[in-house]
Protein backbone atom coordinates (compact mmCIF):
# COMPACT_ATOMS: atom_id res chain seq x y z
CA UNK A 1 0.00 0.00 0.00
CA UNK A 2 2.66 2.56 1.06
CA UNK A 3 4.90 2.00 -1.95
CA UNK A 4 2.02 2.29 -4.38
CA UNK A 5 0.72 5.44 -2.75
CA UNK A 6 4.13 7.10 -2.84
CA UNK A 7 4.47 6.46 -6.56
CA UNK A 8 0.90 7.43 -7.47
CA UNK A 9 1.34 10.77 -5.69
CA UNK A 10 3.72 11.85 -8.46
CA UNK A 11 0.58 12.44 -10.53
CA UNK A 12 -0.50 15.14 -8.08
CA UNK A 13 0.92 18.66 -8.47
CA UNK A 14 3.79 19.29 -6.04
CA UNK A 15 1.99 22.07 -4.16
CA UNK A 16 -0.97 19.79 -3.36
CA UNK A 17 0.85 16.59 -2.35
CA UNK A 18 1.16 17.39 1.34
CA UNK A 19 -2.48 18.52 1.54
CA UNK A 20 -3.64 15.29 -0.11
CA UNK A 21 -1.50 13.19 2.24
CA UNK A 22 -2.86 15.09 5.25
CA UNK A 23 -6.46 14.59 4.10
CA UNK A 24 -5.97 10.86 3.48
CA UNK A 25 -4.19 10.41 6.80
CA UNK A 26 -7.34 11.59 8.57
CA UNK A 27 -9.77 9.57 6.44
CA UNK A 28 -7.81 6.29 6.56
CA UNK A 29 -6.81 6.17 10.24
CA UNK A 30 -8.71 2.95 10.84
CA UNK A 31 -6.78 1.26 8.05
CA UNK A 32 -3.45 2.55 9.37
CA UNK A 33 -4.23 1.02 12.76
CA UNK A 34 -4.03 -2.41 11.11
CA UNK A 35 -0.45 -1.92 9.93
CA UNK A 36 2.67 -3.25 11.61
CA UNK A 37 4.15 0.26 11.56
CA UNK A 38 1.30 1.54 13.70
CA UNK A 39 1.57 -1.31 16.20
CA UNK A 40 5.31 -0.80 16.59
CA UNK A 41 5.08 2.97 16.97
CA UNK A 42 2.17 3.09 19.40
CA UNK A 43 4.24 0.99 21.83
CA UNK A 44 6.41 4.06 22.45
CA UNK A 45 3.32 5.64 24.09
CA UNK A 46 4.21 9.22 23.13
CA UNK A 47 2.74 9.34 19.63
CA UNK A 48 -0.90 9.44 18.54
CA UNK A 49 -2.83 8.01 15.62
CA UNK A 50 -3.03 11.36 13.78
CA UNK A 51 0.75 11.75 13.73
CA UNK A 52 1.43 8.09 12.95
CA UNK A 53 -1.08 8.08 10.12
CA UNK A 54 0.31 11.25 8.53
CA UNK A 55 3.88 9.97 8.87
CA UNK A 56 2.85 6.76 7.09
CA UNK A 57 1.88 8.69 3.96
CA UNK A 58 4.79 11.14 4.09
CA UNK A 59 7.25 8.29 4.52
CA UNK A 60 5.70 6.46 1.57
CA UNK A 61 6.32 9.46 -0.67
CA UNK A 62 9.88 9.92 0.58
CA UNK A 63 10.73 6.26 -0.01
CA UNK A 64 9.28 6.45 -3.53
CA UNK A 65 11.32 9.55 -4.31
CA UNK A 66 8.19 11.68 -4.60
CA UNK A 67 8.88 15.28 -3.62
CA UNK A 68 6.55 17.25 -1.35
CA UNK A 69 6.54 20.49 0.65
CA UNK A 70 5.44 19.96 4.27
CA UNK A 71 3.30 22.62 5.95
CA UNK A 72 4.40 23.29 9.51
CA UNK A 73 4.83 25.90 12.23
CA UNK A 74 7.93 26.11 14.43
CA UNK A 75 7.28 27.28 17.97
CA UNK A 76 10.53 28.50 19.48
CA UNK A 77 12.18 29.27 16.14
CA UNK A 78 14.07 32.29 17.54
CA UNK A 79 15.59 30.14 20.26
CA UNK A 80 16.54 27.56 17.64
CA UNK A 81 18.23 30.18 15.46
CA UNK A 82 20.02 31.73 18.43
CA UNK A 83 21.47 28.43 19.63
CA UNK A 84 22.47 27.23 16.17
CA UNK A 85 24.21 30.52 15.39
CA UNK A 86 26.64 30.00 18.29
CA UNK A 87 29.04 27.84 16.24
CA UNK A 88 29.19 25.23 19.00
CA UNK A 89 28.20 21.61 19.22
CA UNK A 90 24.45 21.27 19.73
CA UNK A 91 22.40 18.31 20.91
CA UNK A 92 18.70 18.23 20.02
CA UNK A 93 16.71 15.59 21.90
CA UNK A 94 13.21 14.37 21.20
CA UNK A 95 11.10 11.22 21.41
CA UNK A 96 10.16 8.53 18.88
CA UNK A 97 7.42 10.49 17.17
CA UNK A 98 7.05 9.51 13.53
CA UNK A 99 7.09 13.09 12.29
CA UNK A 100 10.57 14.08 13.50
CA UNK A 101 11.71 13.85 9.89
CA UNK A 102 9.86 17.11 9.23
CA UNK A 103 12.17 18.87 11.70
CA UNK A 104 15.16 17.38 9.87
CA UNK A 105 13.69 18.77 6.64
CA UNK A 106 13.30 22.22 8.23
CA UNK A 107 16.91 22.21 9.41
CA UNK A 108 18.25 21.13 6.02
CA UNK A 109 16.11 23.71 4.19
CA UNK A 110 17.44 26.35 6.60
CA UNK A 111 21.03 25.57 5.68
CA UNK A 112 22.03 23.40 8.65
CA UNK A 113 23.61 19.95 8.44
CA UNK A 114 22.18 17.79 11.23
CA UNK A 115 23.52 14.35 12.02
CA UNK A 116 20.96 11.88 13.36
CA UNK A 117 21.08 8.67 15.35
CA UNK A 118 19.41 6.20 12.99
CA UNK A 119 19.30 2.49 12.14
CA UNK A 120 21.18 3.10 8.87
CA UNK A 121 24.23 5.23 8.04
CA UNK A 122 22.23 7.53 5.78
CA UNK A 123 18.98 9.23 6.75
CA UNK A 124 16.50 10.24 4.00
CA UNK A 125 15.32 13.84 4.26
CA UNK A 126 11.50 13.95 4.10
CA UNK A 127 10.04 15.03 0.78
CA UNK A 128 13.43 15.26 -0.98
CA UNK A 129 15.95 12.92 -2.58
CA UNK A 130 18.67 14.01 -0.16
CA UNK A 131 20.24 11.87 2.53
CA UNK A 132 22.25 13.06 5.52
CA UNK A 133 24.81 11.40 7.76
CA UNK A 134 23.66 9.21 10.61
CA UNK A 135 25.34 7.24 13.36
CA UNK A 136 24.03 3.75 13.97
CA UNK A 137 23.04 2.83 17.56
CA UNK A 138 25.61 0.42 19.00
CA UNK A 139 27.87 0.13 22.04
CA UNK A 140 30.13 2.86 20.64
CA UNK A 141 27.29 5.29 19.98
CA UNK A 142 28.03 7.65 22.89
CA UNK A 143 31.67 7.91 21.82
CA UNK A 144 30.45 8.76 18.33
CA UNK A 145 28.10 11.38 19.78
CA UNK A 146 30.96 12.85 21.78
CA UNK A 147 33.13 13.19 18.68
CA UNK A 148 30.32 14.87 16.75
CA UNK A 149 29.56 17.39 19.49
CA UNK A 150 33.24 18.10 20.16
CA UNK A 151 33.64 18.90 16.46
CA UNK A 152 30.88 21.52 16.74
CA UNK A 153 28.20 19.65 14.79
CA UNK A 154 24.43 19.42 15.32
CA UNK A 155 23.30 16.01 16.59
CA UNK A 156 19.70 14.81 16.91
CA UNK A 157 18.77 11.96 19.25
CA UNK A 158 15.50 10.26 20.24
CA UNK A 159 15.91 9.30 23.89
CA UNK A 160 12.68 7.62 25.02
CA UNK A 161 12.86 3.92 25.87
CA UNK A 162 10.26 1.18 26.15
CA UNK A 163 12.10 -0.46 29.04
CA UNK A 164 13.92 0.93 32.05
CA UNK A 165 17.71 1.16 32.13
CA UNK A 166 18.51 1.05 35.84
CA UNK A 167 20.59 4.02 36.84
CA UNK A 168 20.50 5.37 33.30
CA UNK A 169 16.88 6.42 32.79
CA UNK A 170 14.09 8.44 34.39
CA UNK A 171 10.49 7.24 34.39
CA UNK A 172 7.79 9.36 32.77
CA UNK A 173 4.13 8.56 33.33
CA UNK A 174 1.74 8.73 30.37
CA UNK A 175 -1.95 7.74 30.04
CA UNK A 176 -0.79 4.62 28.19
CA UNK A 177 1.74 3.63 30.85
CA UNK A 178 5.33 4.46 31.82
CA UNK A 179 7.99 5.64 29.38
CA UNK A 180 11.66 5.90 30.23
CA UNK A 181 13.93 8.80 29.27
CA UNK A 182 17.58 7.83 28.79
CA UNK A 183 20.04 10.10 30.62
CA UNK A 184 23.59 9.23 29.37
CA UNK A 185 23.40 11.50 26.31
CA UNK A 186 22.98 14.50 28.63
CA UNK A 187 26.28 13.63 30.31
CA UNK A 188 27.97 13.54 26.92
CA UNK A 189 26.54 16.96 26.03
CA UNK A 190 27.75 18.43 29.35
CA UNK A 191 31.22 16.93 28.89
CA UNK A 192 31.44 18.51 25.42
CA UNK A 193 30.05 21.87 26.62
CA UNK A 194 27.42 21.46 23.90
CA UNK A 195 24.23 23.47 23.62
CA UNK A 196 21.04 21.57 24.37
CA UNK A 197 17.61 21.84 22.76
CA UNK A 198 14.38 19.89 23.29
CA UNK A 199 11.88 19.21 20.52
CA UNK A 200 8.47 17.61 20.09
CA UNK A 201 6.32 17.33 16.99
CA UNK A 202 2.55 17.00 16.72
CA UNK A 203 -0.31 17.72 14.34
CA UNK A 204 -2.92 20.44 14.66
CA UNK A 205 -5.70 21.28 12.21
CA UNK A 206 -4.06 21.10 8.77
CA UNK A 207 -0.41 21.44 9.67
CA UNK A 208 2.45 20.03 11.70
CA UNK A 209 3.59 21.84 14.84
CA UNK A 210 7.26 21.67 15.85
CA UNK A 211 7.87 22.81 19.44
CA UNK A 212 11.43 23.69 20.48
CA UNK A 213 12.86 24.92 23.79
CA UNK A 214 16.08 24.87 25.80
CA UNK A 215 16.56 23.83 29.41
CA UNK A 216 16.72 26.46 32.12
CA UNK A 217 19.24 24.41 34.12
CA UNK A 218 22.40 26.27 35.05
CA UNK A 219 25.96 24.99 35.48
CA UNK A 220 24.99 22.71 38.37
CA UNK A 221 22.60 20.66 36.21
CA UNK A 222 22.86 16.87 36.26
CA UNK A 223 21.79 14.19 33.80
CA UNK A 224 18.70 13.62 35.93
CA UNK A 225 17.75 17.29 36.15
CA UNK A 226 18.02 17.66 32.37
CA UNK A 227 15.85 14.57 31.93
CA UNK A 228 13.24 15.95 34.33
CA UNK A 229 13.19 19.26 32.45
CA UNK A 230 12.76 17.35 29.22
CA UNK A 231 9.82 15.42 30.69
CA UNK A 232 8.23 18.71 31.77
CA UNK A 233 8.73 20.04 28.23
CA UNK A 234 7.03 16.94 26.77
CA UNK A 235 4.08 17.29 29.14
CA UNK A 236 3.73 20.97 28.30
CA UNK A 237 3.79 20.29 24.56
CA UNK A 238 1.47 17.30 24.32
CA UNK A 239 -0.33 16.43 21.07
Amino acid sequence: MSCGFGTVMRLVALKYRFKVAFFLSRKLKRLIKLTTAYKEQIDYRLDDIDSISLAFFLSAMTKAGTLFEPVYTVRGIEKLRSVLSANAGTLMVGVHGQLHGVLVRHLVDSGYTPIVIHAEEKYPVAGTKKKIRAIVPDRHMLLGAQSILKAGHLLMALIDLKKELKGRSIEMQTPAGPVYIATPIFRVASYCNANLLFFRISTMKNEIVISIDSPSSANEATDESYALEFINFLNTNQN
